[in-house]
């Protein structure tokens, strides 16, 4: 069972596409028409969970790492872990890995049935196993955003496709809705070398909730980010999410002490080739 306190948050969602190829209509930034080689990316997500009042209650780390491009167009994902803190300065513990995770693979068309209980059969229903789906899925939510690269101007807001859904997730274990999508591109900047496009995206407040065994909260989050592309290779060089949730649960008469406030900082960076 989960302790009182394990943050339980949802992770930035969209509508998935079949395709997370960057598109070749829309700016012109260069593109690379060689066969691609396999890219490992490290995925860090760092949780703070505080009360309705903002006073310290304890914090976590996930991270993972995700290998794309492999034969057939297979990825994979290896190494996850989650560590715990219960100081805002002091050392996270030692981090136990999510052995589940470990080679967990799937093809690139696979992708569409990402929402679904049954692409994730072999992760637990439990907290750990919706966070660990969600750092997955945040990962996949920042290719889905190439797919309207070509609809961006510079400096001028764009409105998601997805924005006004109702996305159910891992056969109804949450549901996200999505209210107001916004991305905007806004230059072009480096990274590790690469000439990159740079997106900004932002959400309105949207509501969520949650549902799993034992187990369920509802509330609101908000979400922004930055998403560097690179030119040449037409991939995420990296990408940035900021998450700001207030969840409880879901009796609209729950004591106020009982809500539980979560700031969210991760990271998507390319590290190969």
């Amino acid at each position: 069972m989960r302790p009182r306190n394990l943050p339980l948050v949802c992770a930035l969602l969209t509508l998935l596409a079949g395709s997370a190829r960057f598109p070749r209509e829309g700016p012109a930034l260069g593109v690379d028409e060689s066969a691609p080689q396999p890219s490992t990316y490290r995925y860090t997500c760092d949780f703070l969970i505080y009360d309705t009042y903002g006073t310290f209650r304890n914090k976590m780390k996930i991270q993972a790492t995700q290998t794309r491009d492999l034969p057939d167009d297979r990825m994979r994902w290896n190494a996850a872990s989650i560590a715990f803190g219960t100081t805002l300065e002091g050392e996270f513990t030692p981090p136990l890995p999510q052995t589940y995770v470990e080679d967990f693979s799937y093809s690139r068309p696979a992708i569409e049935d990402m929402l679904t209980a049954e692409f994730f059969e072999s992760f637990p229903a439990t907290p750990f196993g919706f966070l660990m789906k969600n750092s997955v899925l945040d990962a996949h939510v920042f290719d889905s955003f190439l797919d309207e690269f070509g609809s961006l101007e510079l400096n001028v807001p764009h409105r998601s496709a997805s924005s006004e859904a109702e996305i159910l997730l891992y056969d109804e274990q949450g549901v996200q809705h999505l209210k107001n999508l916004t991305l905007i591109l806004t230059g072009t900047s480096q990274r590790n070398g690469r000439k990159c496009a740079v997106i900004r995206y932002q959400s309105s407040l949207d509501a969520v909730a949650v549902d799993l065994p034992g187990f369920q909260m509802s509330g609101s989050t908000v979400f922004w980010g930055d998403l560097w592309v690179s030119a040449d290779g037409q991939q995420v060089e990296f990408a940035t999410l900021h998450e700001h949730s207030l969840m409880g649960p879901p009796d609209p008469g729950a004591p106020i002490q009982e809500l539980q406030n979560t700031y969210r900082a991760a990271t998507f960076e390319r590290r190969s080739p």
